[in-house]
């Protein structure tokens, strides 16, 4: 069993395309976390001297964020029809309600050389993040002759009171990936892990309080990418003090948004929809051997 406690640094997207077939964006919602402090646990199964042959290892991972204002939220638009500049910025305190991640790995591994154990595993994950967007300002472009000028920072400020915009990402991924285990010194060692996950759904809920309008979106496809490494010592009474860093990027992802209205409950449209996601993992660690 493992206790950790650390942060995430990074941020999650929200993305509207102009249309299926274009990459170019019709609005971008980030949310930053930055950081977002988590306590969590894991538990592991592996080889008592895995220098010795093949052996087996499983370890599954949680972590609960704390709920606190986690840097800002940007909503940006690009509405113009004859430019392809940024037209509405909106910029609010990001509040992280509630953050759960999950992850599992299982896999085998072996020594390759002196000192060195090579491991490839599969790898699921789930994520959950709720965020709200409170206070902050508006600068909309002016509409005039048939479009939105272009957003300039020497617009006014249109002051915003109270909650503007909940969201909620729900994250599936599945993989492979491989890795190194290094023990060195009697007591020291180094683990090193690179994975892929082609399987990558993600389904979300945005709700603009006031517009009435909430946002129903479903992505899939695109790529996740994970890359970290873990330092620990070993100390005595089968106590291991560590100290992990990693960094996930998922992009590439594509879907449907359903737009429903809050008033009527009725859905109103479709539209062309992303996320997205990069974070870094940063955590000391305190491993109990039994």
């Amino acid at each position: 069993m493992t206790p950790s406690f650390g942060l995430l640094w990074g941020k999650s997207e929200e993305i509207v395309y102009h249309n299926a077939q274009e990459n170019t964006y019709l609005s971008q919602l980030i949310w930053e976390m930055k950081p977002l402090w988590y306590m969590g646990s894991s538990f592991s199964v592996f080889p008592s001297e895995p220098m010795d042959g093949i052996g087996f290892f499983a370890d599954l991972s949680l972590k609960f964020g704390f709920s606190n204002g986690t840097g800002d939220m940007e909503d940006r638009d690009w509405l113009g029809t004859t430019h392809s500049e940024l037209t509405h910025l909106s910029v609010h305190t990001n509040y992280t309600e509630g953050a759960v991640l999950a992850d599992f790995t299982g896999g085998v591994g072996f020594p390759i050389v002196s000192r060195v154990v090579y491991k490839m595993f599969v790898k699921a994950s789930y994520m959950h993040f709720k965020w709200t967007a409170r206070e902050g300002y508006l600068q909309y472009a002016s509409y005039t002759q048939g479009d939105y000028e272009p957003w300039d920072e020497s617009l006014s400020k249109v002051p915003v009171y109270g909650a503007a915009i909940a969201y909620e990402q729900d994250w599936f991924l599945a993989g492979t990936g491989i890795g190194l285990y290094v023990p060195f010194l009697r007591i020291f060692s180094l683990e090193a892990e690179a994975a892929v996950s082609t399987l990558v759904r993600c389904a979300a809920l945005d709700d603009h309080f006031g517009r009435n309008l909430e946002f129903y979106d479903e992505t899939r496809g695109g790529l996740a990418f994970d890359i970290g490494a873990r330092f620990s010592v070993s100390l005595p009474r089968f106590i291991d003090l560590g100290f992990s860093v990693s960094y996930r990027r998922i992009s590439g992802t594509r879907g449907d948004s359903k737009e429903r209205s809050t008033d009527t409950g009725l859905y109103t449209g479709t539209s062309s929809a992303g996320t997205g996601y990069s974070v870094l993992d940063a955590a000391v660690t305190a491993t109990i051997r039994f």
